[in-house]
């Protein structure tokens, strides 16, 4: 039995907004670990 047309909708919005939400979660992460480490977003290597 396959699921009902707007169950499979929702799915696939709820999918789409997981991994908006993990991509961000990783942009988050990374930036705590550049400061973390004493780097700064946009500043050269030093």
């Amino acid at each position: 039995m396959s699921e009902p047309e707007p169950l499979r909708e929702r799915r696939k919005i709820l999918l789409e907004q997981l991994s908006r939400a993990a991509d961000e979660i990783r942009r988050i992460d990374d930036r705590l670990s550049d400061l973390l480490e004493g780097r700064r977003p946009g500043a050269g290597a030093v």
